[in-house]
């Protein structure tokens, strides 16, 4: 369990097995780790290949991964079997990184497309009457995701800082990251309505390919919060957007 090598493989394989399923009629597959179908004699004949029942309806079928490292294995296979990232919670050098290096990696296979395009950006936003009050009232949402993000490895946090995110803030002389520093870096938007439109155009407009957008509760954050979070986008932000 911890060779990430060892599972990335098996990972990628099982992936192969599942898309040739979903795409062929009939399939076989004949891998480091898998044998399918098994040889051997099946009702008087070998068998040989089998067939999914049922089929996905809808040829292609998209395939979403989350996409949190810039790893370039990663991001190759991704672009060798068409899967279509959720990059999230991203400062703007780390998500060009991201997108550009999924746009070479593409065009390695022969598919050109636009930075952002069949992809979905993933934001932590949270909307109020000012800038000032969507800080205060997102930073105990953030604090809470940091307890759960930190010690899994994907917010980088030194092993001081992730002992100091255990004691719950009060480790001396370990400073923790803060919301305020996050919404300057990019990685959350907080403010007002009129705010999060602002900053989502600014991404449209350098990423022209983007399509989807997700929003997404953090860790702690109550249903009811989240809810009302929703309804303030659909009605004073998703009309800003045609699509």
């Amino acid at each position: 369990m911890l060779d990430s090598e060892a599972n990335r493989e098996l990972f990628e394989e099982q992936l192969e097995v599942i898309v040739k399923a979903f795409s062929q009629e009939k399939f076989s597959h004949h891998g480091k780790h898998y044998q399918i179908p098994p040889d051997v004699p099946y009702r008087g004949y070998q068998l040989k290949e089998l067939t999914l029942v049922p089929r996905p309806i809808t040829q292609p079928v998209d395939i979403w991964q989350p996409l949190v490292s810039a790893n370039p294995r990663g991001i190759d296979f991704m672009a060798k079997m068409g899967i279509k990232p959720l990059i999230a919670n991203n400062p703007p050098a780390a998500l060009e990184e991201k997108l550009t290096m999924l746009q070479s990696a593409r065009a390695k296979y022969g598919k050109e497309t636009n930075l952002g395009e069949d992809m979905a950006l993933g934001f932590r936003m949270f909307i109020a009457e000012s800038k000032e009050k969507a800080i205060k009232l997102a930073r105990p949402y953030f604090e809470e995701a940091m307890k759960f993000a930190g010690p899994l490895g994907v917010k980088p946090l030194t092993p001081e800082q992730n002992e100091s995110v255990v004691n719950k803030g009060r480790t001396a002389g370990v400073a923790l990251p803060t919301l305020d520093e996050a919404v300057e870096a990019g990685s959350w938007i907080c403010g007002t309505s009129e705010d999060v439109v602002e900053s989502l155009k600014v991404i449209e407009e350098k990423y022209p390919g983007v399509e989807r957008v997700n929003i997404a509760a953090v860790m702690g954050m109550p249903l009811d919060v989240f809810k009302d979070q929703l309804s303030i986008v659909s009605e004073e932000v998703m009309p800003s957007f045609k699509n």
